[in-house]
């Protein structure tokens, strides 16, 4: 019997390699944001995207890159990390892991709240939703203590709309 190229199925005898060295990578990169080496963990970054290049399953490579969106948020590069965390979530699409959907929504919640965003609030609930479906009370609560912060924040900041404090515009009257 003779099998053709059609007759077999494909194989990539690096795929699982290729996921471990970029969840390896991925992790180092949080390590490192984690312990302020900036440039290292930009490195691990680097390299993490790289090598999820050829990561073939798309559920996997999605939480590959929430761990890549968690080193850019230790680095404080909002943008970088929403984008991953958004991508994640596309990719995981509404039927997809529960505990991979939460990690990243609460991934973009903290971009937002980093970038003082109002629908920060409206991430961080849904991700406490989702924890809740999963029944972790701990990250539940977690969730509502960095809402309550976010909240506070945003009231007094003066880029908002509802600030308590009033800027005049108006100069005063002098009599």
């Amino acid at each position: 019997m003779n099998l053709g190229p059609d007759d077999t199925a494909r194989s990539t005898p690096f795929a699982s390699t290729a996921h471990d060295a970029a969840r390896v990578l991925a992790d180092l990169a949080i390590e490192r944001a984690t312990r302020r080496d900036a440039d290292a963990a930009r490195q691990a970054i680097e390299d993490a995207e790289l090598v999820l290049e050829g990561v073939e399953d798309v559920k996997a490579a999605a939480r590959i890159r929430i761990s890549i969106g968690e080193a850019f948020l230790e680095l404080r590069e909002t943008l970088a990390a929403q984008e991953r965390f958004e991508h994640a979530l596309e990719t995981l699409g509404e039927d997809g892991p529960v505990d991979a959907r939460a990690r990243a929504l609460l991934g973009v919640a903290r971009a937002l709240a980093g970038r003082r965003e109002g629908a920060a609030r409206a991430a961080f609930e849904e991700a406490g939703l989702l924890y809740e479906d999963l029944g972790d009370e701990e990250r539940v609560i977690a969730i509502d203590r960095e809402l309550r912060t976010l909240e506070a924040a945003i009231e007094e900041s003066p880029r908002s709309f509802s600030s308590s404090h009033r800027i005049s515009v108006v100069p005063a009257r002098s009599s």
